[in-house]
């Protein structure tokens, strides 16, 4: 009974000291770990920075939205004055249109009107990358204001 009592206490230090040598780092492991924590926590900050960087440069300052979104709906609402003005005046007579493809053309401007109101409406409360936006919107916006002056003359 001692010989097994002896054999188990034995056996039981034999794989609790081969668990704990096999589970302890060296000192230089350990600082290697540490160097590697280190570094990716550095390449994560700079990521971080850059990425932060990025989006205030795509997105407008308070000031520009503001100035551009009074000009904007100033032209929208110009648009819809000349729209309904166009609803009101009959088709000229050496217009190659008939009166229901004028009527269409008027429908087709007022939506594009509506769509341009809609998409600064969404912006606002997206605010993403806004060289782009402002770009695409204002060509837009020149694109309806040619085709409202074409139908006018």
């Amino acid at each position: 009974m001692k010989k097994t009592m002896l054999t188990f206490t034995l056996a039981t230090f034999i794989l609790a000291g081969t668990a704990a040598w096999t589970s302890c780092s060296s000192p230089a492991q350990k600082e290697e770990n540490a160097k590697e924590e280190v570094v990716d926590a550095q390449h994560d900050l700079a990521e971080a920075q850059q990425n932060a960087a990025t989006a205030t440069a795509q997105a407008a300052t308070a000031e520009e939205w503001e100035a551009f979104k009074n000009e904007t709906k100033a032209k929208i609402d110009a648009n819809q004055a000349l729209i309904s003005e166009l609803r009101k005046k009959k088709r000229k007579a050496d217009n190659e249109m008939t009166e229901d493809a004028y009527k269409a053309k008027i429908d087709e401007l007022q939506e594009h009107n509506k769509q341009l109101r809609d998409r600064m409406d969404a912006y606002e409360s997206n605010k993403s990358d806004w060289a782009t936006f402002r770009t695409q919107y204002n060509a837009d916006m020149d694109e309806l204001n040619r085709s409202l002056n074409d139908l006018n003359r």
